[in-house]
């Protein structure tokens, strides 16, 4: 078996990164223990959408981008494993969750019946149980989450997963032994090194525009190297004509001082707000930060459009995200 390719590798991450939104904000009783061991979680989420194809991986993350701030998939997940794991409580919240079509429950069903099978088939000691029937409180079988998971997924997303999960079963394959394959052995994983290149900078300014949208503003987004030179500009239309400039005076502010913006509003350089430097004006309006690839400066993004916290809340998604 080879190395998962990079193509698949960055749509996976994209997915996990999205995921790890929604688990953050998921409360009370359907916190898993998991979130509290946020390495194990990345990898095991990882290994488990590696068994899918680009397809597949494609429509789930449109379902995830489908989804609004009322209604959160991870939790609804683990509402619907309440049904097997504690009834009770399922009970108090069974009206207020999404209904799932008759039509998707038969789809989740029969994906489940090859699942299973294949599960059954590996040939590992489980820590697990395997069957919705050995749910307890204080333990959730394989089934009942795989259940679980898979209703929150589109139909659509569902028809391709069974659709690939009988060519593969038919040929053999058991793609439960290819997440195990990945989950003990990490050097299936080769994420793409980054290269401060031009895909990188799309790909930054992809970022802070996804999470503008996710926060109604209208931004710009400059992108300079480590001397504070312009390499990338992007805007959304109706954007503030004063967001252009600014955000262009926090990434170069930002890169010649090595340092965010919102650090430099509140140090003591901040009487040099509005000098000139080499010709242009330094700004320490919060938006700006550098950007470091393998600890090594090259150089820094700017953001402008929103509320100073809007702006913050943007550039720090990017950065922690790169």
């Amino acid at each position: 078996m080879g190395d998962i390719d990079n193509v698949k590798c960055d749509l996976i991450r994209k997915i996990i990164i999205k995921e790890v939104e929604y688990f953050k904000q998921t409360n009370g009783n359907m916190n898993a223990s998991c979130q509290k061991q946020p390495g194990n979680f990345l990898y095991a989420r990882f290994a488990y959408r590696s068994i899918y194809n680009i397809e597949i991986l494609r429509s789930y993350y449109t379902d995830l981008l489908s989804y609004d701030e009322k209604i959160n998939p991870i939790t609804l997940k683990y509402a619907y494993m309440m049904e097997s794991t504690n009834p009770n409580e399922y009970k108090k919240v069974e009206n207020l969750i999404e209904k799932v079509s008759k039509y998707k429950k038969t789809l989740v069903e029969i994906i489940l019946q090859i699942y299973m099978i294949r599960e059954k088939n590996v040939d590992r000691k489980r820590s697990r149980k395997l069957y919705t029937w050995q749910d307890s409180s204080n333990e959730t079988s394989i089934e009942t989450y795989m259940r679980g998971e898979l209703k929150t997924y589109s139909e659509n997303t569902l028809r391709l997963i069974l659709k690939y999960f009988v060519e593969e079963y038919k040929k053999g394959k058991n793609l439960v032994e290819l997440n195990m394959n990945v989950l003990e052995n990490p050097i299936f994983y080769k994420p793409k090194k980054k290269i401060f290149d031009r895909t990188f900078l799309r790909e930054l300014a992809d970022l802070a525009l996804s999470k503008s949208k996710d926060l109604g503003v209208k931004i710009c987004v400059s992108i300079c190297d480590d001397m504070g030179y312009m390499l990338y500009f992007e805007k959304e239309s109706d954007c503030l004509p004063v967001s252009i400039e600014l955000s262009r005076l926090k990434a170069r502010t930002s890169a010649i001082f090595k340092n965010s913006t919102e650090n430099l509003f509140d140090s003591d350089l901040k009487p040099l707000d509005g000098l000139k430097i080499f010709g242009e004006d330094l700004c320490f309006l919060p938006g700006g930060s550098p950007i470091y690839l393998e600890d090594r400066l090259v150089g820094a993004l700017g953001i402008s459009g929103g509320t100073i916290n809007q702006d913050i809340e943007i550039l720090n998604y990017c950065i922690k995200n790169i």
